[in-house]
């Protein structure tokens, strides 16, 4: 929420730029418009793409006579989530397993795979580990070596191997 604290009057527009974004990038060309409350409060949604950092944004207040308040400014980080894709793969067939769980260490979140087989999970930049199971018939698991996702994300193939009957 945008609020612009130094309208003396209830804002009825926000006019707001996002510098990097859109067509206000390296300005303050407030090209944006959303309909303020009586607070003078304003939700406004932004596309941020991916690139992560800290970013300005710039507001005016307008209230319904037309005056426009000072420009103020505040800022908004971004943080990019990158994604750690991959195929749980029959090592017996080769073919995709449809329906193995795939659970992402340290974090411990646990997916299903679907009918290709392809599982997908958002994380931060960081060494994570897999590993796959699946019931069967024939029953199957896996496991990763340690993995390193960095600033492109990753993807990895989860060979599972038949369990050994004891």
């Amino acid at each position: 929420m945008i609020r612009d604290r130094t309208a003396r009057l209830p804002a009825a527009l926000l006019l707001f730029a996002i510098a990097g974004c859109g067509p206000s990038v390296g300005g303050t060309n407030l090209g944006s418009v959303v309909p303020a409350g009586r607070d003078g409060a304003a939700n406004v949604t932004i596309d941020v793409g991916t690139v992560s950092g800290e970013r300005p944004v710039y507001a005016v207040a307008v209230d319904r006579r037309g005056r426009h308040s000072p420009m103020t400014q505040g800022f908004f980080t971004v943080s990019v989530m990158w994604s750690l894709r991959g195929q749980a793969l029959d090592m017996t067939t080769w073919l995709p397993v449809v329906g193995a769980t795939i659970r992402l260490e340290p974090v411990g979140i646990e997916v299903v795979t679907g009918p290709d087989g392809s599982f997908r999970f958002a994380v931060d930049p960081g060494l994570y580990t897999l590993t796959g199971t699946y019931a069967g018939p024939p029953s199957l698991s896996g496991s990763s070596q340690q993995l390193e996702v960095d600033g492109q994300g990753l993807w990895f193939d989860l060979y599972l191997f038949p369990e050994s009957e004891s």
